[in-house]
């Protein structure tokens, strides 16, 4: 039976073979009990919404005895809510628009729970599709991260992920002036005005890591 000693064994044990799928898996995590065929292995959301890898087999069998029926009743009622809350909201529209205010229930769903749910699944697509498709400048990260310039226009910059991996330190995503990174822009404009300070920049090693990882892709038989 699970503990939170042999769990966390199990899980640092299973991230090492394992961690190079993590990107997408980590990002759709709390969405109920997944099984990935093609990765043998079983992700069952934990309390602190963190991810348990289980290896298939007896294990997985244990595990669905003892919290599965838990794990289906949470998904079931997981959409719950969200349908409440449209259903809230968009009553909420047409009973202002009914009496003279300047709204109305499609109006206000759309800026109030469907905007959430964009912005809400376009984060979360930097942890799991920025790990799948993109291109990786860097590959001393340990990792599948991307840079990808369709998830960059989606969350306004966060998408250069493969930058960010490789050095969290800064405050930009975009390393480069032709990797668009409107927050950073954003950013900057307020530290001209003193609201804030402290940005940080890239260091000169990180460009150089860069530009020899260039010349060594580019270099006959690599």
């Amino acid at each position: 039976m699970f503990n939170q000693e042999n769990t966390q064994a199990l899980r640092l044990q299973l991230l090492d073979q394992f961690g190079h799928h993590l990107g997408f898996l980590r990002a759709k995590g709390g969405c109920g009990f997944v099984h990935d065929q093609d990765l043998g292995v079983a992700v069952q959301p934990l309390a602190d919404h963190d991810l348990l890898l289980v290896a298939t087999g007896e294990v997985v069998d244990d595990l669905l005895r003892t919290v599965g029926t838990d794990a289906e009743v949470a998904d079931r009622r997981g959409g719950q809510f969200p349908l409440l809350a449209a259903a809230v909201t968009y009553g909420a529209g047409a009973w202002l628009g009914a009496h003279g205010y300047d709204t109305n229930g499609p109006q206000l769903l759309v800026w109030g729970i469907i905007s959430t749910v964009v912005l809400f699944h376009g984060t979360g697509c930097i942890n799991s599709l920025a790990h799948v498709f993109g291109t990786k400048r860097f590959h001393t990260t340990g990792d599948e991260s991307r840079n990808s310039l369709i998830l960059t226009l989606i969350t306004l910059g966060e998408g250069w992920h493969n930058n960010h991996h490789r050095y969290q330190a800064t405050t930009k995503q975009g390393f480069y002036w032709w990797e668009f990174d409107p927050t950073y822009y954003g950013l900057k404009v307020m530290s001209w005005m003193g609201l804030i300070w402290g940005l940080k920049g890239v260091p000169a090693s990180i460009y150089e890591e860069a530009a020899k990882g260039k010349t060594e892709a580019s270099a006959p038989g690599a």
